[in-house]
């Protein structure tokens, strides 16, 4: 069974690995850079209209807020509100950053979605000792990991509706 699945990430060549492993993998990808939940807009080019129901999400951690100058977007969690929206509609989701959970930026989002029960995929590279520094930001993501993830997610729902 093929599934549609939402990918939210703001950066162009991640959105590009993205898509293609998904594809890959059998999955309808649907690519956003940006998305509107409600009234509140993450990054700037998405329209409502846009929207398609989907199985499950994918998104990136930090991205940038429309509504903050550019020269904070990068301190900006918004994938945790896309995340929070996913919960609410009670569409499965899975966050895949390029960050290390002991980092400066990622360990109180670690330690929160662990308490959640969010699922977080980090970064990985081909580097295994850089990997370890903490404030490490992976050149690639784990799509294929996420993906995994999210599809795991998305059978247990189905088996518990």
């Amino acid at each position: 069974m093929s599934y549609r699945i939402l990918v939210v990430e703001d950066s162009t060549q991640h959105l590009a690995d993205a898509a293609r492993i998904g594809r890959e993998m059998g999955l309808e990808i649907i690519e956003a850079k940006t998305v509107r939940i409600g009234e509140t807009e993450i990054a700037t080019d998405f329209k409502p209209a846009d929207f398609v129901p989907v199985d499950g999400v994918v998104t990136d951690i930090y991205m940038v807020f429309a509504a903050m100058p550019e020269d904070q977007s990068e301190h900006q969690a918004g994938g945790l509100v896309v995340a929070a929206a996913a919960l609410k509609y009670k569409i499965p989701f899975v966050l895949c950053t390029a960050g290390n959970h002991h980092g400066a930026k990622y360990q109180w989002i670690s330690s929160m979605c662990s308490n959640l029960g969010w699922r977080v995929i980090e970064g990985w590279g081909s580097d295994r000792g850089a990997r370890h520094h903490r404030d490490y930001e992976s050149p690639e993501k784990n799509w294929a990991e996420a993906f995994n993830a999210l599809l795991r997610k998305i059978e247990e729902k189905r088996r518990d509706s």
